[in-house]
C-alpha cells in the first residue's frame, strides 16, 4: 500500500544521498575504525545497544591487557632480565584502541588544546 511506497521511495532516496556523499567524500563509515553516521545515532537513542557493546567492550580490553602482560613476561624470560622498560611491546597492529570512550577522548581533547596553548603563550627568546 501507501506505507510500501514511501518506504521504497525513502530507501531510494537515502540511497542516492550515499552516493552522493561517496563522490563528494563526505561519507562516514568507511574507514577502519570509523561508525557510519546512521548507526552511531541508533546507537546514540538505545540504551541496549549501548550496554551491548560496554558488554564486548570489557572482555577484549581484558584480554588485551592480559597479552600484553604476556608478552612482557616472555620477552624479560627471553633476555633474562627484569629491566626492561614499560614501552608496549606489541605490534602497531595490535595497539589500536578498540572502543575509546566519550570521556578519554574528551580528557585527550582537553589535554591537547591545553598543550596547545602553553607552546602559544611561551616566550620566544
Amino acid at each position: 500500500g501507501v506505507r510500501q511506497r514511501v518506504e521504497e521511495k525513502t530507501t531510494k532516496l537515502q540511497a542516492v544521498r550515499k552516493k552522493q556523499q561517496l563522490k563528494t567524500g563526505s561519507a562516514t563509515g568507511l574507514g577502519v575504525g570509523e561508525v557510519p553516521r546512521d548507526l552511531r545515532e541508533i546507537a546514540k537513542r538505545t540504551p541496549a545497544i549501548r550496554s551491548w557493546v560496554h558488554a564486548i567492550e570489557d572482555p577484549v580490553r581484558q584480554f588485551l591487557f592480559e597479552e600484553q602482560d604476556r608478552r612482557l613476561e616472555s620477552a624479560r624470560r627471553q633476555r633474562g632480565s627484569d629491566e626492561i622498560s614499560n614501552e608496549s611491546e606489541l605490534d602497531s597492529d595490535d595497539e589500536e584502541i578498540v572502543f575509546v570512550g566519550r570521556d578519554s577522548a574528551m580528557r585527550e581533547l582537553r589535554e591537547k588544546k591545553e598543550a596547545r596553548h602553553r607552546r602559544a603563550q611561551r616566550t620566544v627568546p
